[in-house]
């Protein structure tokens, strides 16, 4: 047998015997399903020990109670007497109707019975692998342990499911879950957590611990329990696991019993032995009233179990004062902390005060003080006997007791270099002592306080030229770039791009209101431009990419949020060094910003990106930065020529079309398109054009470049842009194509000679006449 404390209305020491409760069998006929179960959204309450908000802070031992001191708690309420028990199995009768199911793929089922460990007697069920004492295979781990079939027909709210477990898994990854079904088996609904992993725990329980699911939703169905352990991959499976043990199901509430303990808190008795337990009420904090609970000694024997020893604490009233300590401490390894301590006087006023306070497990270490407000021109002191000791002294010699609530003392404590992750430390007050300004001695009692150990915050980002997709190029990282951290708009910490492209900002407090900037101080259009950018604006210009993201706002010269000749020949210019372009402001945007959908939002948002709170559970944040025009700065900048714009009255450019042919008979057409004017004296460093003509006549076949274009380091392009000009408005069928064609110097050497840019060949598609 084994026992726990629960809160009962039992007014009697008269146990009453409950009926046997009949078990049913259910057999899975496949335990290989292809897919994961399927959670729905119920809206189940999470209630017992212990409770996990959420799956980057869960609790640790000390703030649920459910470690083996204090004493493991069950509450048992509403009122009903004594709660009909519905099903239980303490897994000493083996397989009893249990049965394991591989999801999604799963080739490893490691649930088994084991008596390596065990809450009662000497079985549970455990998944792992008894001769590594782990669950490594080298898969991904995705079982679950089904219970027999659990009929609730009769039952009615509340519901409460209970077990015992003990896991040790890798922590924010291998999640321990339990679901419900009540179609045998074909969808669950999840009770720890309402998303896919939800709020189940994973790390250390370190003990065994009691926790408790309200399932009164299926009241009235028959039910099937699910243990579903998922590490979600393969890596970093080397840890003991998870184990079941003692699964009941009945009618009642459980909650926890703070004012009840027992020692030892529980435990296991061996046929025919006995085991003394000492039971300690304790009413601090406590409100006047009469509080009831029960002893509860659990056992095999269904027509006995359990057994209850009814517990009734009278108590007269509330403590004159109350001084306490938050719940929600955190700190990083080697970083320093402040622990407010507060003080509620319910009315009172105090004229002197004395408190000791302990901090557990070797995490603190006392550094210094700083005085509450509410603390007037008196007699206050704080000493420390030990580095994780601290005695609070204050004493009215004149300058007024204290006479409001509020915060009474800032003790600053230094936290060890040495701590671990989801280590914890208990601020436990003793030694309490409190008077009136009058001498006559006050109640009081001490609510303490709970530190935990939690992994510094660190954002890491990089830095790298865009792709044509608009992501981050890792081929092109952008190094010597600042990337600053700001609070509040006060700077805190910066770090500058390696030649990687990365940047670092380390052991960031957890808070709030936190931006990271990522700017470059130069370059860009205004800087330097180069023969990628002409490229880049060229081919969009000719329409044979899609410019997207970063690089379409790069090719947009003139600001209109599309490329065209207009951009083209700006750019084009620009590289050809008779254009003055603006520079304009860099941004930095995570790696999963949909850049495309809101490009103008992104030309006019803040050089940065706020975060409104980092906290733990915010590892490496992937930062893209992009400069608007710029695309390539490793390209060497070509020889600026000292050529014009195409296109004054001083050096005009002739494109004249020659020498068309047509054979009567295939109905082939060739033309020439000739290059002239006074532009070709200087040089022609950059040209583009379009050629339209009666796409429902003519069908272009093949384009050459000539010789007067075969000039080195010349970029050539052409392509056909679709049908769009109707020629005859009057007729839907006439449509004009476009041959789109044009190119610039890569080098500074430009075309001279006149004669043939392009020969052209093409089809009629109708008859001559």
């Amino acid at each position: 047998l084994f026992w726990n404390i629960g809160e009962s209305n039992w007014e009697t020491n008269n146990p009453v015997a409950l009926p046997p409760v009949e078990r049913s069998q259910h057999a899975m006929a496949d335990k290989t399903v292809p897919t994961k179960p399927q959670f729905g959204a119920l809206p189940l309450d999470v209630t017992g020990r212990p409770v996990f908000y959420n799956r980057m802070a869960q609790l640790s031992p000390a703030q649920t109670g459910a470690i083996k001191a204090p004493a493991t708690a069950a509450l048992l309420s509403p009122p009903t007497g004594n709660d009909a028990i519905l099903f239980f199995d303490d897994m000493e009768s083996g397989i009893n109707g249990w049965s394991t199911l591989l999801v999604g793929g799963s080739v490893d089922d490691l649930w088994h019975q084991t008596n390596l460990d065990f809450h009662s007697p000497s079985t549970s069920w455990w998944c792992g692998i008894e001769a590594q004492g782990n669950y490594d295979t080298g898969n991904r781990i995705d079982n679950m342990l089904i219970s027999p079939l659990i009929d609730l027909t009769g039952a009615s709210a509340p519901l409460t499911l209970e077990f015992y477990e003990y896991f040790s898994t890798e922590h924010y990854w291998d999640f321990c879950m339990v679901a419900v079904s009540a179609d045998g088996g074909l969808t669950w609904t999840q009770l720890r957590g309402s998303s896919y992993w939800g709020t189940a725990p994973s790390g250390s329980s370190n003990v065994w611990i009691l926790s408790a699911l309200d399932i009164s939703p299926f009241a009235g169905q028959q039910i099937l329990i699910g243990y579903y352990f998922d590490t979600i991959d393969d890596a970093a499976n080397d840890f003991a696991g998870w184990f079941i043990d003692d699964v009941k199901v009945y009618e009642g509430v459980t909650d926890v019993v703070p004012w009840l303990s027992s020692s030892p808190a529980d435990g296991v008795v061996a046929p025919g032995g006995n085991q003394n337990v000492t039971v300690t009420a304790n009413a601090g904090g406590m409100s006047g009233g009469t509080f009831r609970a029960s002893l509860v000694v659990n056992n095999n024997d269904f027509d006995l179990n359990p057994l209850f020893v009814p517990v009734t604490l009278n108590v007269t009233g509330m403590p004159d004062i109350v001084i306490s300590i938050p719940l929600d401490l955190q700190g990083n390894p080697g970083s320093s902390i402040d622990v407010p301590v507060f003080l509620t006087l319910n009315g009172n006023q105090v004229g002197a005060l004395g408190a000791a306070l302990k901090a557990t497990n070797g995490i603190l270490s006392y550094s210094g003080f700083t005085t509450g407000p509410i603390v007037p021109g008196a007699v206050f002191s704080v000493s420390s006997p030990a580095p994780d000791s601290v005695r609070i002294a204050f004493a009215d010699l004149g300058g007024g007791p204290i006479t409001g609530d509020g915060l009474l003392v800032t003790l600053h404590f230094d936290v060890s270099p040495g701590a671990g992750s989801d280590d914890f430390s208990e601020l436990i007050f003793n030694e309490l002592s409190a008077a009136d300004p009058l001498g006559g001695g006050l109640s009081i009692a001490g609510d303490n306080g709970l530190l935990t150990v939690v992994p510094e915050v660190e954002v890491h980002g990089s830095a790298h030229y865009c792709s044509l997709s608009g992501g981050g190029d890792p081929t092109k990282p952008l190094a010597d770039q600042t990337a600053d951290l700001y609070q509040s708009s006060i700077w805190m910490m910066g770090d500058v791009t390696d030649p990687a492209g990365e940047y670092h900002l380390l052991s960031i407090p957890p808070g709030s209101n936190y931006r990271v900037e990522v700017q470059r101080s130069s370059g860009g259009v205004g800087v330097a431009v180069n023969p990628t950018d002409a490229l880049l604006a060229f081919n969009g210009f000719l329409g044979s990419v899609t410019l997207s993201g970063a690089q379409k706002l790069a090719g947009d010269a003139d600001g209109n949020l599309t490329v065209n000749p207009t951009d083209a020949l700006l750019i084009f210019n620009y590289f050809l060094g008779t254009v003055t372009f603006p520079v304009d402001a860099w941004r930095a945007y995570p790696a999963s910003y949909d850049i495309d959908a809101t490009p103008t939002a992104w030309m006019s948002a803040p050089d940065g990106i706020d975060y409104p709170l980092l906290n733990a559970n915010m590892y490496n944040q992937d930062f893209l930065a992009v400069a608007r025009g710029d695309v390539n700065l490793t390209w060497p900048g070509a020889t600026l020529a000292p050529a014009l714009a195409v296109g004054n009255s001083e050096n005009v450019l002739h494109l004249d079309i020659a020498n068309a042919r047509i054979d009567p008979y295939t109905r082939q057409v060739n033309w020439e398109i000739q290059l002239s004017g006074e532009a070709l004296s200087q040089g022609l460093y950059a040209f583009g054009a379009d050629l339209y003509y009666d796409a429902a006549a003519l069908n272009i076949t093949s384009i050459t470049w000539g010789d007067v274009a075969q000039t080195e380091g010349y970029q050539l392009g052409y392509n056909f842009l679709p049908n769009q000009i109707a020629l005859d408005e009057k007729s839907d069928e006439s449509l004009s194509g476009i041959l789109r064609f044009g190119g610039f110097s890569t080098t500074g050497s430009g075309l001279e000679t006149a004669g043939t840019l392009l020969d052209v060949a093409g089809q009629l598609k109708t008859a001559l006449v």
